[in-house]
């Protein structure tokens, strides 16, 4: 009877910890307090995360993201005083966010993509400026260099393919994805 009440309270601390850091990662970008509320707001009441605030095996998500916006808050920081620091625990936050899920690990292109130079700033800070701005994906790779030999043959394997003999890499059909997507 206290488990339920445990996973339901993960996924509360979850969700108020990453609608804290939304508040200040969109207050600061946008310079307002008032854009920072409202970006709060909205996520807050969204029935996005709502699993992951019932359900204790998806809290974890919240947990990622929060870990995501670790990393994006690092990055804003970065790029407002270029201090080396902040890069570094960028690249450290986009390491661990996968660790909580597996979605953690698209930290790494999205502070890339944050990263990129805005008009006239890639002309500042030349060829070098462009490596250090991809160097959150190496937090990714960092984690995927640890975890995939770990967890590869597993995942080749889950029941799900294995059942009808295939692995996870031959299961994968991209074009199949896209038209039924589509």
């Amino acid at each position: 009877t206290v488990l339920p009440f445990a996973g339901v309270l993960t996924g509360v601390v979850g969700l108020l910890f990453v609608m804290t850091l939304t508040y200040v990662f969109v207050r600061r970008e946008l310079g307002h307090p008032f854009y920072g509320l409202t970006a709060l707001i909205l996520f807050g009441v969204s029935s996005v995360y709502q699993q992951a605030v019932f359900w204790f095996a998806a809290s974890f998500s919240a947990f990622s993201l929060a870990f995501l916006l670790l990393a994006l808050l690092a990055a804003q920081c970065y790029r407002r005083n270029g201090q080396w620091g902040w890069l570094l625990a960028c690249v450290v936050w986009c390491a661990l966010a996968p660790c909580w899920f597996a979605i953690g690990v698209l930290a790494g292109p999205f502070c890339c993509l944050y990263l990129l130079p805005t008009e006239g700033e890639g002309r500042r800070r030349g060829a070098a400026g462009w490596l250090l701005r991809l160097a959150p994906v190496l937090g990714t790779a960092a984690f995927l260099a640890v975890v995939l030999p770990i967890t590869l043959p597993i995942i080749q394997h889950l029941e799900h393919y294995d059942s009808r003999g295939l692995t996870a890499l031959q299961a994968f059909q991209p074009l199949q994805g896209a038209w039924t997507t589509v």
